[in-house]
């Protein structure tokens, strides 16, 4: 994982990865995320609902994980980790995406 993508907030660099729940197909996702360099900072995060299910999420999933990212990013760096059930608006898919936990 060490080449996952990363986001910066507050001075602090916060890296993710897309996790399949099934093996194949468009089967429901999570969300990983950690703080670069801090120990036990990883936290799993199921999307609700399955981003492809969203019609326009399909046209640019690197820029829905990203922004994604950016936003729980900005919250654990202020706030801390969000809790299961914090919800996000992804304005460019027109959608709201709610964190469960896995």
């Amino acid at each position: 994982m060490n080449g996952a993508p990363s986001v910066e907030s507050a001075g602090r660099t916060f890296k993710y990865a897309e996790v399949r729940v099934t093996r194949t197909g468009p089967g429901p996702r999570i969300i990983k995320m950690w703080e670069d360099g801090v120990a036990d900072s990883v936290h799993e995060y199921l999307l609700e609902p399955n981003p492809h299910l969203v019609p326009r999420y399909v046209q640019n999933p690197p820029r829905f994980y990203r922004e994604l990212a950016q936003a729980i990013a900005d919250d654990a760096a202020a706030l801390g980790w969000p809790a299961a059930g914090t919800a996000y608006d992804v304005d460019w898919i027109q959608e709201t995406i709610t964190l469960r936990a896995p």
